[in-house]
């Protein structure tokens, strides 16, 4: 008996939308991929995930970017990609170049 509901999911239950804010703000770095697959649980399960986020290593794991910029606060707001993170130009801004850093190693 579970006092959160049942253990395993539901074969009844249809995909749906997973949207979250920054949900690796606080954690340790080697806990990213963690998330991560628990990310990729979901997905193969059919659902969609949402993720806004900062840290350049789960973007660098996501199969669709959006980066916004090119810099922050009034100098920010436009739409620099919106693509597969392989598909960022090399010179659209400092995502581009920390990815292929990331990448290199």
């Amino acid at each position: 008996m579970s006092c959160c509901g049942d253990s395993q999911p539901s074969k009844s239950r249809r995909p749906g939308l997973v949207v979250l804010d920054e949900p690796v703000t606080g954690l340790h770095p080697a806990d990213v991929q963690v998330l991560v697959d628990a990310f990729d649980v979901l997905l193969a399960a059919g659902n969609t995930v949402v993720i806004a986020e900062h840290d350049l290593h789960l973007a660098a794991a996501a199969d669709w970017l959006i980066d916004m910029g090119p810099g922050s606060g009034a100098a920010g707001g436009t739409v620099l990609h919106c693509g597969t993170p392989d598909a960022l130009p090399p010179d659209s801004g400092p995502t581009a170049a920390y990815l292929r850093r990331l990448h290199a190693h």
